[in-house]
């Protein structure tokens, strides 16, 4: 319990300092309106990788737990990069700890924004009380099924990007996944 509080706390305190900007102001007369696009269409990077901090509910056991991820996206370049295709791994600190993976498809409608949609693989350990031999429980490791559906919009700096991803889980349970990605495009 204890480090689950001290990751979470940790994880508030990363996202505010991500918030401070440390970057003086340009004088608006100096504005290139050109290199504000969010991501300039003769600059599509077709790979994007993404380091996803967050957070991860289970509605139906009432918990909330630290997640940390990794995602790969390739864009489509016969497509002007409006469709993608990745890989996706996230780690969540439950008790036993549970490793979610996926193929996830991404459209991109507007710039900066993702909505996707996957297939999950769940991974993770449960308690077997069945046991006739002795009266300890085991635990024995299970794997679901399920999909997941998100939405991700990305703010780009030349070639990282930030932004906020929310992303739901379907399986036996609902859970809902939240929190900040930083990626680079290249």
């Amino acid at each position: 319990m204890r480090k689950k509080l001290l990751i979470s706390i940790f994880l508030l305190i990363f996202q505010a300092l991500l918030t401070i900007n440390v970057f003086p102001q340009p004088d608006h007369n100096d504005i290139d309106h050109k290199e504000l696009t969010l991501h300039n269409e003769s600059q599509l990077r077709l790979n994007h990788i993404v380091l996803v901090f967050g957070n991860t509910s289970n509605f139906d056991h009432k918990l909330t737990d630290f997640t940390l991820g990794l995602d790969y996206e390739y864009r489509f370049k016969a497509a002007q990069g409006l469709f993608g295709l990745g890989i996706f791994g996230k780690y969540i600190t439950t008790e036993s700890g549970e490793v979610v993976a996926g193929i996830p498809f991404f459209v991109h409608p507007l710039k900066g924004l993702k909505i996707t949609t996957s297939p999950i693989f769940v991974f993770a350990e449960e308690n077997d009380s069945h046991n006739s031999y002795d009266d300890h429980t085991s635990e024995k490791m299970k794997a679901y099924c399920g999909r997941r559906l998100g939405l991700i919009y990305n703010f780009y700096l030349g070639n990282l990007s930030i932004g906020p991803v929310v992303n739901v889980y379907y399986l036996n349970i609902v859970a809902l996944n939240y929190g900040l990605n930083i990626g680079f495009d290249f």
